[in-house]
């Protein structure tokens, strides 16, 4: 039997598993880009069909005191109506669109130099809050549910990671690590959860 051996030194090993993390932000950047250009094709498609209702509202409004015609009127009111919801809601979906390169740049700049990242995914996500303390009145927020995978080089820097995390309560919350996380004190293989909010402007 042959057994491989990696005799590359640790540097090249950093490197290597670096180039598969590029790699795999590149992959996911590429495909954010995609959908977004599919979003503005539905974005557009449902602003034509809008303004195509509308004409068409327009000219039935000639014959609407005709009482076969009050009925297609009131039916045609409805399927603007409709339209109009939809194009507002999709408006603000994409302004408070969460971009996967913002979340890696945020959590690149509080990331200790002795943790390493092997997988990270996103999830998109919406919650109904308050608007303000007390208030009944309701608001739709964005955010997105992270699940991370790495290495840290000692259990002390992973919790001193963890610590870092719960500290950035305005865009971070609900962190998670598995308890296996804290089950080697070298090398120690971590798994996280926690949920990414839109930044505030």
């Amino acid at each position: 039997m042959f057994m491989k051996i990696n005799l590359l030194p640790d540097s090249q090993k950093q490197a290597l598993k670096q180039e598969k993390i590029k790699l795999k932000v590149w992959v996911a950047l590429a495909y954010l880009g995609f959908s977004l250009v599919l979003f503005f094709c539905v974005l557009f498609s449902l602003n034509y069909m809008a303004k195509a209702k509308a004409k068409n509202f327009v000219g039935q409004t000639i014959e609407k005191n005709n009482p076969q015609n009050q009925e297609k009127f009131k039916t045609t009111k409805i399927q603007i109506e409709g339209l109009n919801t939809e194009l507002a809601f999709s408006s603000q979906v994409l302004i408070n669109k969460i971009y996967f390169s913002d979340f890696l740049e945020r959590i690149e700049g509080i990331t200790p130099a002795e943790i390493y990242f092997e997988r990270i995914l996103l999830k998109k996500g919406s919650r109904e809050v308050s608007k303000s303390e007390g208030s009944e009145e309701k608001e739709t927020q964005f955010f997105a549910q992270g699940e991370l995978e790495g290495i840290a080089k000692t259990r002390e820097n992973l919790y001193d990671f963890r610590t870092t995390l719960l500290n950035q309560g305005a865009w971070l919350e609900t962190v998670y690590f598995l308890p296996i996380s804290w089950k080697l004190p070298i090398k120690s293989e971590f798994s996280l959860s926690l949920l990414y909010f839109l930044p505030k402007k």
